[in-house]
C-alpha cells in the first residue's frame, strides 16, 4: 500500500506543472468576465483597454491549455527516456520541473504577442 502511495506522489511531482497550467486554463475559461485588473490574465498589455482585456481573457485559456498538453507530453517523454537510461528519480523530477517552469512562463509571452497583433489590427 505504501508503495502505491509513493508511486502516486512521484507521478504527481513529475506532472505538477502541467496540472497547474491546466488548472489555470480551466479557471480562466470558467470565468471569462473578469473585472479589469482584478483577476484573470493580467499584464501591462492586457489592461491597456477594454478591448485588449476582453481579447486576452478570450485567448488565454486556450493558450494555457495547449501549453499544459505539450508540457505533459514532454514530461512523459522525458520520464520514459530517463527511466530507460536508468537515471535517478530525483534527476527526473528536477529535469521535468525545469521544463515545466519554462512552460509556465511561455504562455505569458504568447498571449502578450497576440495582444500586440490584435492592437495593431484595431
Amino acid at each position: 500500500m505504501l508503495g502505491i502511495i509513493i508511486v502516486g506522489i512521484r507521478f504527481l511531482l513529475i506532472f505538477i506543472f502541467p496540472i497547474v497550467l491546466c488548472t489555470v486554463a480551466l479557471y480562466f475559461k470558467s470565468k471569462r468576465k473578469f473585472e479589469i485588473g482584478k483577476s484573470g490574465f493580467i499584464t501591462k498589455k492586457s489592461v491597456k483597454s477594454k478591448e485588449t482585456w476582453d481579447y486576452a481573457q478570450k485567448i488565454a485559456p486556450d493558450v494555457y491549455l495547449k501549453m499544459s498538453i505539450v508540457c505533459a507530453f514532454l514530461d512523459f517523454l522525458i520520464t520514459i527516456v530517463m527511466f530507460i537510461a536508468d537515471i535517478e528519480y530525483e534527476i527526473i523530477i528536477y529535469f521535468c520541473s525545469f521544463v515545466g517552469f519554462v512552460f509556465v512562463i511561455i504562455p505569458i509571452f504568447i498571449v502578450d504577442k497576440k495582444i500586440d497583433e490584435f492592437s495593431d489590427i484595431m
